[in-house]
């Protein structure tokens, strides 16, 4: 079973260091995988809403390949957890006109 580190220092540069918590990646894709069910919506359409390749999620999901910390966390915010010391990359500042 494949896991990443949480970690509040240094996970926005994809390197967790705190190896206090971990967290099983299948859990995480397998609660993605519920919700999406849920919301009625492809891998394709969650792929594009958390920001990485039809690729990548296709491999998150058969298992092959394991998120970045920064994946990780835009797949926990998909989720609706707020992770405030990440890049977010589901939810995008508004714009200064």
């Amino acid at each position: 079973m494949s896991s990443v580190t949480i970690s509040p220092t240094r996970l926005h540069e994809g390197r967790a260091k705190d190896t206090s918590r971990r967290v099983a990646v299948t859990d995480l894709i397998a609660s993605v995988e519920l919700a999406r069910e849920a919301r009625g919506m492809s891998w394709q359409m969650v792929s594009a809403e958390v920001g990485v390749s039809q690729q990548a999620m296709s491999g998150y999901v058969r298992g092959v390949r394991s998120p970045n910390g920064d994946v990780f966390a835009s797949l926990l915010n998909w989720l609706g957890f707020d992770v405030p010391f990440t890049e977010d990359r589901t939810r995008r500042a508004p714009t200064s006109r």
